[in-house]
């Protein structure tokens, strides 16, 4: 199993996935909390590497912490089925990034993302704004 089989595809996954990594210090208290698919991570990890649960602790830590995010600004929160799509559509499986949704109730249709430093204003707003100048 690879570490971007199990990776997280938001920020709240993300969050998640660092709180269990910070506060188990053995395998045998990560068994109470982890998902399944962690621990057969770090079972295979733990065999074929021939290291402690610490080390491979420590690599998933760093790993997380270089993961790039991509904001995404929406009127609303979306459903799991959009957020899916939305997953889908940045190729996120494929990716060391994240998504962050971040509710502005003050957007009018559409999104803005922020992706790599950059700003796509895909939004009824800019739309508008460009066709009053």
């Amino acid at each position: 199993m690879l570490l971007n089989e199990i990776k997280p595809r938001t920020k709240s996954e993300l969050v998640r996935l660092q709180k269990l990594l910070t506060t188990a210090k053995t395998f045998e208290e990560a068994k109470a909390s982890f998902p399944e698919e962690l621990l057969i991570f770090f079972e295979a990890e733990m065999k074929n590497k021939n290291q402690n649960f610490e080390n491979i602790s420590k690599d998933i830590k760093v790993y997380l912490s270089n993961m790039k995010d991509i904001k995404l600004y929406m009127s609303f929160e979306p459903s799991k089925l959009l957020l899916s799509k939305i997953l889908h559509a940045f190729d996120i499986q494929e990716t060391d990034r994240y998504v962050e949704v971040i509710c502005d109730e003050s957007l009018v249709g559409g999104i803005k993302v922020v992706m790599d430093g950059k700003m796509y204003d895909e939004t009824i707003d800019r739309s508008i704004y460009e066709k009053c100048l």
